[in-house]
């Protein structure tokens, strides 16, 4: 073999293996071009930080998606999940109840092919102390919910490649208040709102009720038993106001104190504690049916309406040590934490409540509400 001979079969064995490398090299990159949910971080800007996204399989209730998390000006948390097949091309973000602090649960809706987000509005945790920082505190009010649209349709836009034909929103509560806030201030975010109980205009109304409940428990602690043994005189008073005894009060409103009165239920000498009432739990229970009233006499925040006290939000508000159920934070830590950022440690009366609705409605109703302040 002649040294021409070599010298050409080397260059067909480098032209082989540059086709082979070029081909490997075209794999590669053509696999890394696919992976449209991993690529999601290259929304990554100066204002987002948004990590690589995740494939997660399937369950039976739960379609193939993809998962991608991120964060907005360094404190507003979001997460986007995304059908991988069968995108109704629609988008649904959830709110969070009571001071956020957690993401909803974002795969509710993938089923039925929608794109699903949702943000935390800059904090973690249902405590109060972020309300302290002024950022912090608009982001809960409102910047938090409407930034994080529009990080969510960006991510689900790249994801798809397509432009979503409708977006919506949903949640109660805190999470209705931040539909109405939306639908507000940002008519352009969705296309509809759906705005369950929303703590809205009424929210100084609100926060004077959960001090007044806070207090009152903290001096006349109830318990479960006391709350079974309301709904059980309760029903047993006013069930058959209606001409049917079914075990239900068809109407609350005629469960008057002239039919229903918690001071027959006072602890006698001797009596089980659990099947009666001592005169400061009396108080306390007196307290949620009458609500807030202030010096004047004028109607607050309504009381509660005798009737179902068992099943509805009694346990919440009345329970010392109540576990939210979306964050596994107790409660009564939340309104413990909102009495003494809102009351200076000052005692419930109803004098004082006078002085401080107007107080707590001129600095937070503009920041949490959605209508304009009043000129003035």
């Amino acid at each position: 073999m002649t040294l021409s001979e070599t010298n050409d079969g080397k260059k067909q064995v480098m032209g082989v293996r540059r086709i082979i490398y070029g081909i490997l090299l075209a794999m590669c990159v053509a696999g890394a071009q696919a992976d449209e949910c991993f690529d999601l971080y290259q929304l990554t800007d100066y204002q987002h930080a948004v990590e690589p996204g995740i494939i997660v399989a399937g369950t039976d209730t739960v379609p193939r998606h993809c998962v991608v998390r991120g964060v907005i000006n360094r404190a507003i948390k979001f997460e986007v999940r995304m059908p991988v097949d069968g995108w109704n091309e629609r988008f649904l973000m959830l709110g969070t109840g009571g001071s956020s602090g957690f993401l909803a649960d974002t795969t509710a809706g993938l089923g039925q092919g929608f794109a699903v987000s949702s943000t935390d509005t800059g904090h973690q945790g249902i405590g109060l102390e972020f309300a302290s920082q002024p950022e912090a505190a608009l982001d809960y009010a409102f910047r938090g919910v409407h930034l994080a649209a529009l990080t969510s349709k960006k991510v689900i836009q790249r994801f798809y490649g397509k432009e979503i034909s409708h977006a919506f929103y949903g949640g109660c509560s805190n999470g209705g208040r931040q539909g109405l806030i939306e639908a507000t201030r940002f008519p352009g975010d969705f296309d509809g709102i759906v705005a369950v109980a929303p703590a809205f205009s009424p929210i100084a109304n609100g926060t004077l009720w959960n001090l007044m409940v806070y207090r009152a428990q903290q001096a006349g602690p109830l318990t479960a038993d006391h709350i079974q043994l309301l709904d059980d005189r309760s029903r047993t008073a006013c069930d058959t106001l209606d001409g049917v005894e079914d075990g239900i009060i068809n109407d609350p409103r005629l469960c008057t104190a002239e039919h229903y009165d918690p001071g027959t239920l006072l602890c006698k000498a001797g009596q089980d504690p659990s099947t009666c009432l001592t005169a400061a739990q009396l108080d306390t229970v007196r307290q949620h049916y009458r609500g807030v009233v202030d010096a004047g006499g004028h109607v607050i925040a309504p009381g509660l309406m005798p009737g179902a006290e068992a099943g509805s939000s009694w346990s919440m508000w009345a329970l010392t040590g109540f576990i939210n159920p979306e964050t596994g934070e107790p409660l009564d830590a939340s309104i413990s934490q909102l009495a003494r950022n809102n009351t200076c440690a000052i005692g419930y009366t109803r004098t004082r409540t006078t002085i401080l609705r107007p107080l707590i409605s001129s600095t937070t109703g503009p920041i949490l509400n959605g209508r304009r302040p009043s000129s003035t």
